[in-house]
């Protein structure tokens, strides 16, 4: 039976956008033509959701779409802790 393929922790880091050495959570990188790999957008959705209800605003208001641009821009500036992006934006 073969072993399931398992990443290392700079292959890891380098598909992540991350160095070695440098913490993936954050990074002081802006790569606006990065894709947002499906993982980090359902964090992103988590975040905004959060910011939402904690602000009490419909997601059908327009200061949804600008919270939500903001969060994005935050997170492609290299802030990719929610907690960090919820502190930022709030």
């Amino acid at each position: 039976m073969a072993k399931p393929f398992r990443r290392n922790k700079i292959a890891q880091r380098k598909l992540d956008g991350a160095s070695p050495g440098e913490n993936p959570m954050h990074t002081n990188r802006q790569d606006p033509s990065r894709v947002i790999r499906p993982h980090e957008m359902a964090m992103l959705q988590d975040v905004l959701n959060q910011l939402l209800r904690e602000k009490t605003i419909s997601p059908a208001d327009i200061r949804a779409q600008t919270l939500a641009a903001r969060v994005i821009e935050l997170f492609r500036s290299g802030v990719h802790d929610p907690e960090a992006l919820k502190l930022m934006v709030g």
